[in-house]
Protein backbone atom coordinates (compact mmCIF):
# COMPACT_ATOMS: atom_id res chain seq x y z
CA UNK A 1 0.00 0.00 0.00
CA UNK A 2 1.48 3.27 -1.26
CA UNK A 3 1.05 5.90 1.58
CA UNK A 4 3.72 8.70 0.50
CA UNK A 5 2.24 11.66 -0.56
CA UNK A 6 3.82 15.03 -1.49
CA UNK A 7 3.29 18.30 0.62
CA UNK A 8 4.11 21.80 0.24
CA UNK A 9 7.22 22.75 1.45
CA UNK A 10 6.74 25.43 4.33
CA UNK A 11 9.39 26.84 2.91
CA UNK A 12 7.58 27.28 -0.53
CA UNK A 13 4.76 28.20 1.19
CA UNK A 14 6.92 31.36 2.83
CA UNK A 15 8.39 32.15 -0.77
CA UNK A 16 4.72 31.89 -2.11
CA UNK A 17 3.57 34.98 -0.18
CA UNK A 18 6.95 36.63 -1.14
CA UNK A 19 6.62 36.07 -4.44
CA UNK A 20 2.48 37.17 -4.37
CA UNK A 21 3.47 40.48 -2.65
CA UNK A 22 6.57 41.59 -5.01
CA UNK A 23 4.66 40.59 -7.97
CA UNK A 24 1.65 41.84 -6.62
CA UNK A 25 -0.11 38.84 -7.51
CA UNK A 26 -4.38 38.26 -5.77
CA UNK A 27 -4.45 34.86 -4.20
CA UNK A 28 -7.46 33.34 -3.48
CA UNK A 29 -8.28 31.25 -1.35
CA UNK A 30 -10.39 28.08 -1.71
CA UNK A 31 -11.15 24.97 1.06
CA UNK A 32 -12.11 21.10 -0.96
CA UNK A 33 -15.28 20.05 0.90
CA UNK A 34 -14.35 16.74 2.65
CA UNK A 35 -11.54 16.18 0.12
CA UNK A 36 -10.50 12.92 0.27
CA UNK A 37 -14.01 11.12 -0.22
CA UNK A 38 -13.79 12.53 -3.81
CA UNK A 39 -10.97 10.20 -4.38
CA UNK A 40 -11.82 6.01 -5.61
CA UNK A 41 -10.10 3.59 -3.05
CA UNK A 42 -8.26 1.12 -6.06
CA UNK A 43 -9.61 -1.60 -6.75
CA UNK A 44 -7.09 -3.56 -7.14
CA UNK A 45 -5.61 -2.24 -3.68
CA UNK A 46 -5.83 -3.47 -0.46
CA UNK A 47 -10.04 -3.68 0.09
CA UNK A 48 -11.12 -1.92 3.40
CA UNK A 49 -14.08 -3.04 5.41
CA UNK A 50 -16.13 -2.24 8.45
CA UNK A 51 -18.83 -3.31 10.89
CA UNK A 52 -21.73 -1.78 10.31
CA UNK A 53 -22.61 1.35 12.97
CA UNK A 54 -24.96 0.55 16.05
CA UNK A 55 -28.70 0.71 15.10
CA UNK A 56 -27.65 -0.84 10.99
CA UNK A 57 -25.44 -3.84 12.32
CA UNK A 58 -26.79 -7.48 10.68
CA UNK A 59 -24.84 -10.21 11.85
CA UNK A 60 -21.99 -11.14 8.93
CA UNK A 61 -22.54 -7.94 7.31
CA UNK A 62 -19.74 -5.56 6.35
CA UNK A 63 -19.63 -2.66 3.95
CA UNK A 64 -16.78 -2.39 2.13
CA UNK A 65 -15.18 1.61 1.65
CA UNK A 66 -14.88 2.13 -1.95
CA UNK A 67 -13.62 5.84 -1.29
CA UNK A 68 -10.99 7.05 0.68
CA UNK A 69 -11.66 8.35 4.06
CA UNK A 70 -9.75 10.58 6.57
CA UNK A 71 -7.80 8.51 9.07
CA UNK A 72 -7.13 5.85 6.51
CA UNK A 73 -3.44 5.55 5.69
CA UNK A 74 -3.47 5.61 1.83
CA UNK A 75 -6.39 8.57 1.63
CA UNK A 76 -3.74 11.20 1.62
CA UNK A 77 -2.31 9.32 -1.75
CA UNK A 78 -5.63 8.79 -3.12
CA UNK A 79 -6.43 12.05 -3.15
CA UNK A 80 -3.12 13.62 -4.57
CA UNK A 81 -3.38 11.28 -7.07
CA UNK A 82 -7.57 12.52 -7.92
CA UNK A 83 -6.97 16.24 -7.26
CA UNK A 84 -2.79 16.21 -9.27
CA UNK A 85 -5.27 14.54 -12.27
CA UNK A 86 -7.99 16.96 -12.17
CA UNK A 87 -5.19 19.90 -12.46
CA UNK A 88 -3.65 18.13 -15.29
CA UNK A 89 -7.18 17.80 -17.23
CA UNK A 90 -7.66 21.70 -16.46
CA UNK A 91 -4.71 22.33 -18.34
CA UNK A 92 -1.90 22.85 -15.17
CA UNK A 93 1.42 21.23 -15.26
CA UNK A 94 3.40 20.50 -11.93
CA UNK A 95 6.69 22.18 -11.23
CA UNK A 96 9.50 19.78 -10.96
CA UNK A 97 10.57 20.99 -7.94
CA UNK A 98 7.85 21.46 -6.02
CA UNK A 99 4.78 18.69 -6.55
CA UNK A 100 2.34 20.62 -4.83
CA UNK A 101 2.43 24.00 -7.29
CA UNK A 102 0.78 23.46 -10.59
CA UNK A 103 1.18 26.57 -13.12
CA UNK A 104 -0.61 27.10 -16.44
CA UNK A 105 0.52 26.75 -19.86
CA UNK A 106 1.22 30.35 -19.85
CA UNK A 107 2.89 30.48 -16.79
CA UNK A 108 0.54 33.57 -15.61
CA UNK A 109 -1.61 31.54 -13.47
CA UNK A 110 -0.19 29.31 -10.48
CA UNK A 111 -2.09 26.77 -8.14
CA UNK A 112 -0.82 25.40 -5.15
CA UNK A 113 -2.40 23.02 -3.07
CA UNK A 114 -1.63 21.48 0.52
CA UNK A 115 -4.22 18.47 1.29
CA UNK A 116 -7.57 20.06 0.75
CA UNK A 117 -6.45 23.90 0.92
CA UNK A 118 -6.34 25.24 -2.70
CA UNK A 119 -4.63 28.77 -3.12
CA UNK A 120 -4.69 30.45 -7.11
CA UNK A 121 -2.57 33.20 -7.48
CA UNK A 122 -2.79 35.49 -10.73
CA UNK A 123 -2.50 38.71 -12.09
CA UNK A 124 -5.96 41.24 -12.07
CA UNK A 125 -5.35 40.81 -15.76
CA UNK A 126 -5.47 36.86 -15.97
CA UNK A 127 -8.67 36.43 -13.84
CA UNK A 128 -10.77 35.39 -16.90
CA UNK A 129 -8.50 31.85 -17.24
CA UNK A 130 -8.75 31.66 -13.40
CA UNK A 131 -12.20 31.81 -13.66
CA UNK A 132 -12.20 28.91 -16.33
CA UNK A 133 -9.66 26.77 -14.09
CA UNK A 134 -11.97 27.29 -11.04
CA UNK A 135 -14.83 26.02 -12.92
CA UNK A 136 -12.83 22.99 -14.35
CA UNK A 137 -12.17 21.59 -10.86
CA UNK A 138 -15.57 22.75 -9.38
CA UNK A 139 -17.04 20.63 -12.61
CA UNK A 140 -14.41 17.44 -11.64
CA UNK A 141 -16.03 17.78 -7.79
Amino acid sequence: METYVAILAARSFRVRAAIAARFDLEIKQYDVINAFINAKRDPSGLTVVYKLLDGFKVLGKYVEIDRALYGLRDSPTLWYKEFKSTLLRVGLSPLKEEPCIFVSTNHKVFVIFFVDDVQVLNHESDEALVIEIVKGIDNAY
